[in-house]
């Protein structure tokens, strides 16, 4: 399985590195690092609107992933935490310092491995 994390301009991560660790640790996913830079459109976060202000060149770069994970500061129109379409997950950490002290790293880690471990079956996802 191959997973794509990228970060829009409202979260800095270092996502290489954060890729390399991943895979280190995985027998049977290969994580890698998105390489087109974007922000995400609006104030927040909706369901679909958002995924289809994606620009064409996010697009491009995920084909082949078997799923891509983006990670942004701007909030879901809904309050949620992430929510998702086919292959492609969005999360939000917006109000992550008022939840927790933990880094968004750590946030991060463990989204990806709810989502990838089955944990969430949300509607929206394919």
């Amino acid at each position: 399985m191959l997973v794509s994390i990228h970060v829009d301009n409202t979260l800095p991560l270092p996502v290489e590195a954060f890729c390399q660790t991943l895979s280190r640790a995985s027998r049977s996913i290969t994580f890698r690092p998105g390489i087109v830079a974007f922000r995400l459109e609006g104030e927040s976060i909706s369901y679909p609107q958002t995924y289809k202000k994606l620009p064409k060149s996010f697009y491009k770069s995920i084909e082949g992933d078997d799923r891509a994970i983006i990670g942004s500061s701007v909030p879901y129109d809904n309050n949620w935490f992430f929510e998702g379409a086919g292959r492609l997950i969005i999360v939000s950490f917006s109000g992550w310092n008022l939840l927790t002290s933990l880094p968004v790293t750590n946030g991060l880690a463990y989204f990806v491995a709810a989502l990838l471990g089955g944990q969430w079956r949300g509607d929206a996802m394919q």
